[in-house]
């Protein structure tokens, strides 16, 4: 008579078990956040909203494939612009929530153009903070948590007054061609 324990892999006389897929050790991966302006040309003595797009191109190691998420989201993503340019940008720091591999995310700012800027190409800092889970752990049902902080630069371009009246006659850099 044979007695039956599974844990320790013996099978009681007459019983047949089925092979089973082991879990993977170890799921490994981060979240590869990029913040983007689609429109982000401004005329000075203006007032006008910047929509960025906070994108996710998740990195994925190793591991199941099906448990992708849990290692390429990022979670509670905060995000605020230094406003070094000759601009100023009045919208404080905004929490956007998870920002997944399948759906960015938009952030409207409110930006100020002061009428003295020369036109030209500036810089914008972007500083986008974030939580995530970078390896998971399926057999102890535990994971690896982190937190991080990650600068994006945008170019905006601002035109002079001149210029906006007749945008096709720009470049990209304002300059009157």
């Amino acid at each position: 008579f044979v007695v039956s324990l599974p844990a320790l892999g013996f099978v009681q006389a007459g019983e047949q078990s089925e092979p089973t897929q082991p879990s993977p050790a170890v799921i490994d991966g981060e979240p590869d956040l990029e913040a983007f302006a689609p429109d982000r040309h401004f005329v000075p003595g203006t007032a006008t909203e910047l929509s960025l797009q906070v994108a996710n191109d998740g990195e994925f190691s190793s591991g199941d494939p099906d448990a992708r998420e849990l290692v390429t989201t990022a979670r509670n993503v905060r995000v605020a612009v230094d406003d070094d340019a000759p601009f100023e940008v009045r919208t404080d720091t905004q929490a956007i929530g998870s920002v997944s591999e399948n759906e960015p995310r938009e952030v409207p700012l409110e930006v100020h153009v002061p009428e003295d800027v020369d036109h030209g190409e500036y810089d914008v800092d972007v500083e986008l903070e974030y939580s995530y889970t970078d390896r998971y752990f399926p057999r102890a049902q535990s994971a690896r948590e982190r937190t991080t902080t990650t600068t994006e630069t945008i170019t905006c371009l601002l035109y002079t007054s001149d210029a906006a009246d007749d945008l096709l006659c720009v470049d990209l850099g304002g300059r009157r061609i």
